[in-house]
């Protein structure tokens, strides 16, 4: 039986949808296809049913002509809109027609607060839940069996990627508008400079002394940067695995953000592509391990003095094993110097290895345990 990943959505829109008093509810996050396909799980699901609702799909109908139809018998309008119609244009429509009506419809983002409107946000879908949303069930055996179109997949996890990371705040505004009061106006050209060198250093080792010195300003103040995009939330500090002192780094740490919106924010027209497309990939696989793996997971990354590095290595919290993850953005199935290494130094403790490319699917065996080679799109 397929799982619905919009159950708690659907509940806790219920929840507000009987108990808020204002005249209009607006539906937000997500692209197009998910919001509608939301607003049709409400109706399946009986949100409404205290309701006679009047359904208008934007897409196909004019909201001006469809509304001077006979409407006296609904009391509740639900707008699809598709188009993306202006909400203060949608509003003065309706307040023509059927000024006391209750309405609930969609829209891209959370628009500025509007006079008698509430805001329902779609919670962000893992990877996994989006694919599900649109019917598709993932399966690593199935994976790899060469069940389903990788190609056909990995366009889908590029969409997802775009579309959760879309921004419509112009420059760092969707940053600055979380972190309101907190930095003084001489300070927001210095912070703007800060926050494209922390985007520039997804997956690097996060270095204040070298931040102060591009920057030209004290080791002090990049922090209190760094301490301000922790406190909100906007990134995530990584810390090294090290149970060997003498040849793992200790020191420094890495930062994800924990909304690929604000690096998109950040990064702007560069955003997912040349350089920084290995650096989005890795925050997104990031995300993906956090929110499923981090209540049964430490999630770290693994690093040699020498250089030597793996992107994530999990320790189970049950019983220590480890998953030592390596990210290729090719299609690729050499095990590196780095794996091997690690392997070396903690193969009595390692579950099973795995390396996420492109396109490849396949299982192994290396130094006597289980390693899987997988594309990205079965994280």
């Amino acid at each position: 039986m397929k799982t619905n990943p919009y159950t708690e959505s659907i509940a806790a829109f219920t929840e507000l949808f009987l108990t808020d008093e204002n005249q209009y509810l607006c539906i937000y996050g997500g692209d197009d296809t998910i919001r509608s396909k939301f607003l049709n799980l409400l109706i399946k699901n009986n949100a409404f049913d205290k309701y006679d609702p009047l359904f208008i799909d934007l897409k196909q109908d004019n909201l001006e002509d469809f509304l001077q139809k006979d409407t006296d018998k609904y009391d509740l309008v639900i707008i699809d809109n598709h188009i993306l119609q202006d909400l203060e244009e949608i509003r003065t429509i309706i307040q023509s027609y059927l000024p006391d009506i209750k309405v609930v419809l969609t829209a891209e983002k959370d628009v500025t607060v509007l006079e008698d409107t509430s805001y329902f946000e779609l919670k962000k879908l893992t990877f996994r839940e989006y694919l599900m949303s649109k019917d598709i069930e993932i399966s690593i055996p199935k994976v790899l069996q060469g069940k389903y179109d990788i190609d056909e997949l990995n366009a889908l996890k590029d969409g997802y990627i775009l579309s959760e990371s879309s921004s419509d705040f112009s420059s760092f505004e969707k940053i600055r508008a979380d972190i309101e009061g907190k930095l003084y106006k001489k300070d927001k050209l210095v912070f703007d400079e800060y926050l494209q060198i922390m985007a520039n250093q997804v997956g690097k080792l996060y270095k204040e002394n070298e931040i102060a010195k591009i920057m030209g300003v004290s080791r002090r103040k990049v922090k209190k940067y760094t301490d301000i995009l922790l406190e909100h939330n906007v990134i995530e500090e990584v810390f090294p695995f090290i149970e060997n002192p003498d040849v793992e780094l200790s020191r420094h740490t890495k930062y994800f953000f924990q909304d690929l919106s604000y690096l998109h924010a950040i990064l702007g027209n560069s955003y997912y592509k040349g350089l920084n497309k290995s650096a989005v990939l890795e925050n997104f696989i990031y995300l993906e391990l956090l929110q499923k793996l981090g209540e049964t997971h430490a999630l770290y990354f693994w690093r040699k003095k020498s250089g030597t590095q793996i992107q994530f290595v999990l320790v189970n919290n049950k019983n220590n094993a480890l998953t030592p993850i390596e990210i290729h953005t090719g299609s690729s199935t050499s095990i590196s110097k780095a794996m091997r290494s690690f392997y070396t130094l903690y193969s009595q403790k390692i579950e099973h290895g795995m390396l996420l490319n492109e396109k490849i699917a396949k299982t192994t065996q290396f130094e006597e345990s289980s390693f899987l080679i997988l594309p990205h799109i079965t994280i």
